[in-house]
């Protein structure tokens, strides 16, 4: 029997027989907690502790031994994907995810398991490429934590990341300056001899510097008086770029539908291309730097290249731009 029971709005003090005070904290979905003490302050101290733990969200509730990962990324597809930029790409990375994590629960997610996972995806991809998953796994449980009702004491894909750059697993990101080199380019349409269309994929990256979601959007439909019409950029805007005599031939000849390919067919098309040309390190959107390069070689100035490329300014135009030394030499005279 108890001598003397107090009550807290989460806890309930206990003196015992013998007596000490037991503290006891309750709270819906999380497991009951008790322990005895020597004196009645100091099971408050340690009640009002475990309560506090809970209302910053310290403690790890029930629901977040429950669900899974696999539910989390669904939520976070069908919640927040649609109305994001480069939502197909974040949908891919999911589906890895979700081979990795998808039946784990919240509760389960460790920093060593996210640790685990970083090293083996490292065996097969560049620190980039983790660095981007991380951040896409360390957005869904930030919003689980916060927004979506699931208590943790800490985002175990922070702690993860946190420990990796510490060990240097993860290197820091190097700035890529890949450009055509000579020959490539005809090595490249020779290997795209039999697809016209990737062809005229190419060309067209080379003529204008779009990005590949934009160009699987171009219509013919989108020639201007004054250039070609880019809809919904990586920004969101829609703007009419100029263009080159060459670039809306090409954009001329397509139909109504303009490629009919999608994002990740184009991807994939021109890595095979790469590879039958012997070609290593090139990947598509370096096309987009070479495109810009090119046009300060022509003569252009910043603004003129900014109105093509749609870059911010120049910090952020100059990573696509490399000069070669055969160009400034030809300049220098």
């Amino acid at each position: 029997m108890f001598a003397h029971e107090l009550h807290t709005q989460m806890a309930s003090i206990r003196k015992l027989q013998n007596g000490k005070w037991r503290a006891q904290v309750r709270h819906s979905g999380v497991p009951s907690q008790s322990k005895v003490f020597r004196t009645k302050a100091m099971a408050e101290t340690w009640a009002r502790e475990q309560e506090q733990a809970y209302e910053s969200g310290w403690v790890t509730t029930g629901a977040a031994k429950r669900v899974t990962l696999g539910e989390l990324f669904e939520k976070y597809e069908k919640e927040v994907l649609p109305g994001k930029k480069g939502g197909n790409k974040e949908r891919s990375r999911l589906r890895l995810l979700e081979d990795a994590f998808g039946k784990v629960s919240l509760a389960q997610l460790s920093a060593d398991r996210v640790m685990g996972y970083a090293s083996a995806r490292l065996q097969l991809v560049e620190s980039d490429t983790v660095r981007r998953d991380l951040s896409l796994l360390s957005a869904v449980v930030h919003l689980a934590r916060t927004s979506w009702g699931y208590s943790l004491q800490t985002n175990p894909v922070q702690d993860a990341v946190s420990a990796l750059n510490r060990q240097r697993v993860l290197r820091r990101k190097v700035e890529r300056s890949r450009r055509l080199y000579p020959g490539e380019y005809k090595r490249l349409l020779r290997a795209l001899h039999s697809n016209e269309t990737m062809r005229k994929v190419v060309r067209l990256i080379l003529e204008t510097a779009m990005r590949r979601d934009e160009v699987v959007r171009v219509r013919p439909a989108d020639l201007r008086p004054d250039g070609l019409r880019i809809t919904d950029d990586k920004t969101g805007k829609t703007t009419t770029i100029p263009v080159s005599k060459k670039a809306r031939a090409l954009v001329s000849s397509l139909g109504v539908d303009g490629f009919g390919l999608r994002g990740d067919s184009i991807t994939q098309a021109f890595s095979r291309a790469c590879r039958r040309a012997g070609i290593e390190d090139l990947r598509l959107h370096d096309l987009r730097r070479e495109a810009t390069s090119r046009y300060f070689e022509k003569g252009l100035s910043i603004p003129e290249v900014q109105m093509i490329t749609r870059h911010s300014g120049w910090g952020s135009l100059k990573v696509y731009t490399r000069p070669t030394s055969a160009a400034v030499t030809d300049k220098l005279g």
